[in-house]
């Protein structure tokens, strides 16, 4: 599959530097790790030049098989007090977490502090409708020492409203 172009102006990144470790696109790739760039290049690949695919596009026979176990779906259950719903959790993420969050609300999982980290990205994609990227230490406490580079990305069920996030993880120091 070709790698899309890094992405330009219609298609920013957040450039964020802060002790959560949230930052933009660099390098010529935009992509620390190799499998965030390929999960952006699935995903790019999808929105055949609309600004988002639909859910449905979302094909797991037709996703390059080293994505499968890093994928998540999280759904936008509340975009007014912004609040989301594992769907899925893939087998990578889950144990890289130590658990499996799949079903799970994430007001009801992560610390108020813990959730507005882990929703950055999310309420980022609900108020702009792009992707996010980022660098970040794992949000549980006895998984602080790793560093993971994630990417979520928007998905809408009618193509009009974003409802839906897919997102990918890959850990940058070794676990796993």
């Amino acid at each position: 599959m070709p790698r899309p172009p890094t992405p330009d102006a219609d298609r920013t990144f957040p450039g964020r530097s802060s002790a959560n470790g949230f930052n933009g696109i660099d390098g010529e790739t935009g992509f620390d790790s190799p499998i965030i760039g390929d999960a952006y290049s699935y995903w790019f690949s999808l929105c055949a030049g609309r600004p988002f695919p639909l859910r449905s596009e979302v094909d797991p026979i037709a996703m390059p098989r080293h994505l499968l176990p890093r994928v998540v779906l999280v759904d936008i259950i509340d975009r007014e007090k912004p609040d989301f719903r594992w769907r899925l959790v893939g087998t990578y993420t889950t144990a890289l977490m130590g658990r499996d969050a799949t079903g799970r609300i994430w007001s009801e999982l992560y610390s108020p502090e813990d959730f507005r980290n882990v929703s950055e990205g999310p309420r980022h994609i609900i108020s702009t409708g792009k992707p996010f990227r980022s660098v970040v230490r794992a949000p549980l406490r006895e998984r602080e020492f790793m560093m993971i580079e994630a990417i979520d990305l928007p998905l809408s069920s009618d193509g009009r409203e974003i409802d839906m996030v897919l997102g990918f993880h890959d850990s940058m120091t070794g676990y796993l």
